[in-house]
Parts: C-alpha cells; structure tokens; sequence
C-alpha cells in the first residue's frame, strides 16, 4: 500500500537507484531527487563524437567478480560482462618496450607488494602500526616484493608501477593509513568489465525503477533537509527543500529521507542540516579522506598503435623531475593507460592520473592538457612512427570529479592520522551507515566498511538502506531478492 508521503532518495547515482527499486518494488512511492541532468553519479557513460562509441568517464570495473553483487545482477538480467585480465606492458620514455619477462615480474612483484606485504604488515606483523604510519612505508620498503629480483637499474621501473597504485586508493600512498590496510573482506578474483560499459548497468536500473513507478527529478539541487517535530517530539516527517535549474525553490514533505550524496559533498553541506547532524556523525564525515582520480580520454578514428590491453608509460629513470602532468607530477611516477580497443573495440586510450597528480591536473587548463597528453601518447606509442602516419585525435576528454560540485572526488580512503588527533578507523563506515532519528538513511560507497571506495561498495549500501525502510513501511520488495548485505 502507497504511503502519503512518499520516500525521497537524494541523489540518482547507483547507491540511490538500487535502494529506489527495493521500495518501490515493495509498493511504496519513491521519489528520487538528482542535482544533474543525468543520472549515474560517478558512473558516467561519455557518449564520444562518434555517436557509436561510448567510455566511462567515471567508474570502469567491477573489482572482484567472486562474491560481487553486480556479477550476480548481470547474471540474472543477462546484462554481459567480460573478465578483464590484462597484457600489460611497460615501455620506457624513448618508445623502447620492456623486456616481457622483466614486465612480468615487475607485475607480480607490486600485486605481492600491496596486496599482500602491506596487508600483513599492518595485521601480522609483531607490531600494529601507529595511525600516522603510511601505507607507503610498508609498501615501499626496501624489504618489500616490489624489489625483489631486480637489478638496480630495473628497481626504478618496478617504482614507477608503484606509484600509480595511488590511483587505487585514490589518494598519495603517503597519506593512506597503513593500519588499517587489507582491514576489509573484500570480494576476490579477477576484475570485470560490463559489455559497452556501465552504463549497461545504468540503463536497467532506470528502466527498472520507471516500471517500478519512482519518479525521477533530474537539475534539482537538494538545499535542506529539515526533520519536523511532532506534538510528541519524535520526528515526523522530513521536508526536504530543492532548487531546480531555474533557480525556483521547490519543497518536498518525506515520510523518510536517503541521502546517497558523496562524501565529497558532505564534507562541504552538512549545514543543509537541519536539526545539525550529530557530533559524531560530523567528526566521522570529517576524518574519513575523499580521493581524487582522473582520466584523459584520447580517442581516434582508427587504432594506430600496436596493440595491447594496458600499458605503463614509465618515467627516465635518470631524471628527478615528473611526467605525469604539463609541468610537476610526482617524481618517478609511471601513468597508467588502457586501451579501449583491445577491452570495447573503441579506438581510444585512457590515461588515469589519480591521487596528488589527479588533484593538480585540475589546475591545468584544456588548453595546457591535450597537447601534452597528444604529445606523451606520441612519445610512447609513436617511436619509429613519422608524425604524419599519427592522426589527429577526435576527441579529447579530460575528467575534473574534485572540481565537480556534485562530486568533489572520486572515493574514499583511511587517511593517516597526526598526533594527538582522533584517528581516523573502520567505524567511521559504520557511523556514517546509521540513520538519524529513524527518519534520514545514508548510503553509498563511504557507508560500507567492507567494499567502500567500490560500484558494488555503492549498489549494496542502497539495497540494505532500501530493504531497510521497505520493513518498516512494511512489505517485501515483490521478485526482487533482498540483499542481506553488510555495512
């Protein structure tokens, strides 16, 4: 049975749109509120001058397809997807390639590095690192796989590889927390791509939630959520006030509220507030860091280069300065790029600049950004090649998600914790995942403390916050498997 006042979900990225179809699937109205013209979020399929290729500018992969909830959607939906188990090569800054065997080891010496050396030096080790302690340290330390078997003159391109893992994390290896590295029960196995990308994903879920009855208001800001007071002091209702892209202030009466905005945002509105949100919720939402990673989309009219799934442009090993930006970037700092046409049949390459060196590039202007970029893909890919045999690009595509005001990143991390502060934990997750007066529910990809920073991290937070508000206005979601997932 319909409510009277419908349930309004802030924000029509993935965490919003997977907890709209388990209410409404459940026979209560749902109305979701998007600040953009689109919906997705982070997720953004990029339709490119040709009108037949399509990249994503925002979330690429589905990470881990053991124990992924998506894998299981795409399953039951027959939405496709692919295993992405790349080639990998390594090509130094004059165009030369790497030895393939060397590549190889490189490769497994960092996945060996991060994912395990670091991992059991914060939880094995005869110690528990101390909150300031930097994952960097462990990581990087000269008794880490990353420098196993290497002469010193390969030891630099093992660095390189290194250093784009803060991509992974989305912020400086020197600023993540060590302490808590490898703390969550992630899911396994290879990554996987969907078929055309996510907005395969994207596209079902809206059609799903429109057969389901939601409404969906696309260019309306949400401004302030205020809980309403009863003669009795409980909380009531929720009005929740909206300007559109007019300018004109709409007003929104909820039975309940889910505010699915990114960190990022929070950060910068919990004065939309109104009672303020508790101390505690305040403290979780400013100690928990918020990444940055970019991407810079060079497509063509045909590949020209010779093919391979990714590839690691590596610095000189004999310069101090960076090459991962028009002037700066961090010293000995490889970039990583995959080419599209090898994992979508689109002829293009994605640089990724993250963390530091994704946070500065949005200082750089278009201008200053594609001739560099057209230049570095020259110099790696192009040697031997006369300029005239390497097309001009048709597109250029530079992402600014820290600049975005809907954004203001791209995910979360553990940050390192000073002296004396409070540190930053896994609880913060946990905090952020609570309601507030049994009235607001939060998700998204900040409020899972096992797959934050994650699609699937972003998709089960919606479906637990969705099961959670269908129990209380009673009714299970009818067809639809309810979640039982973790915060």
């Amino acid at each position: 049975m319909s409510e009277k006042r419908p349930v309004v979900i802030i924000g029509g990225g993935i965490s919003g749109l997977a907890a709209a179809n388990q209410i409404a699937a459940a026979g209560h109205r749902v109305i979701i509120l998007e600040a953009r013209s689109r919906l997705g979020g982070r997720v953004h399929p990029f339709r490119l001058s040709d009108p037949k290729y399509t990249v994503d500018i925002g979330a690429s992969w589905i990470h881990g397809v053991i124990g992924n909830p998506l894998v299981e959607i795409a399953k039951k939906n027959e939405l496709p997807f692919e295993i992405f188990a790349p080639d990998s090569v390594i090509i130094k800054h004059d165009g030369e390639l790497l030895d393939a065997e060397l590549t190889r080891k490189i490769g497994e010496n960092n996945v060996r590095g991060f994912f395990d050396y670091a991992v059991a030096a914060a939880h094995a080790g005869p110690d528990t690192p101390s909150p300031d302690v930097p994952l960097s340290k462990a990581f990087l330390d000269l008794a880490s796989p990353v420098f196993s078997g290497l002469s010193p003159t390969n030891v630099p391109y093992s660095v390189a590889v290194a250093k784009v893992y803060d991509g992974w994390v989305g912020a400086s290896l020197d600023q993540t927390s060590l302490r808590w590295w490898g703390f969550e029960r992630s899911t396994e196995g290879p990554d996987a791509m969907f078929v055309g990308g996510y907005g395969t994903l994207l596209n079902w879920l809206e059609k799903n939630a429109r057969s389901h009855g939601v409404e969906i208001i696309l260019n309306e800001e949400v401004v302030g959520v205020h809980a309403v007071c009863g003669p009795d002091e409980e909380v009531s209702h929720i009005i929740i006030t909206a300007k559109n892209a007019s300018g004109n202030t709409n007003t929104y009466e909820a039975s309940h509220a889910i505010v699915t905005l990114p960190l990022g945002v929070l950060k910068e509105k919990t004065h939309i507030f109104t009672p303020p949100l508790p101390p505690r919720r305040l403290a979780s939402i400013s100690r928990l860091g918020f990444g940055a990673n970019n991407k810079i989309i060079i497509a063509y009219d045909q590949r020209w280069w010779e093919p391979a799934d990714t590839y690691l442009f590596a610095p000189d090993r004999d310069s101090s300065e960076g090459m991962t930006l028009p002037r700066g970037g961090t010293p000995g700092r490889g970039i990583c790029v995959v080419d599209e046409t090898s994992s979508k049949g689109i002829p293009a390459l994605v640089l990724f600049i993250g963390a530091d060196d994704g946070d500065a590039l949005e200082k750089f202007s278009d201008e200053e950004l594609k001739p560099w970029a057209e230049g570095v893909v020259k110099q790696y890919l192009g040697a031997g090649k006369k300029n005239a045999d390497i097309p001009p690009p048709t597109d250029v595509v530079i992402t600014r998600w820290r600049s975005d005001p809907y954004a203001r990143g791209a995910y979360c991390y553990i940050p390192t914790t000073t002296p004396g502060e409070e540190e930053c934990t896994p609880l913060d997750f946990a905090e952020l995942a609570r309601p507030v007066h049994e009235k607001i529910f939060f998700a998204g990809e900040h409020t899972h403390m096992d797959w934050y920073a994650s699609v699937h991290g972003a998709w089960a937070s919606g479906m637990r916050e969705g099961d959670r508000i269908a129990a209380l206005l009673g009714g299970v979601p009818d067809g639809v498997e309810m979640s039982h997932s973790k915060l």
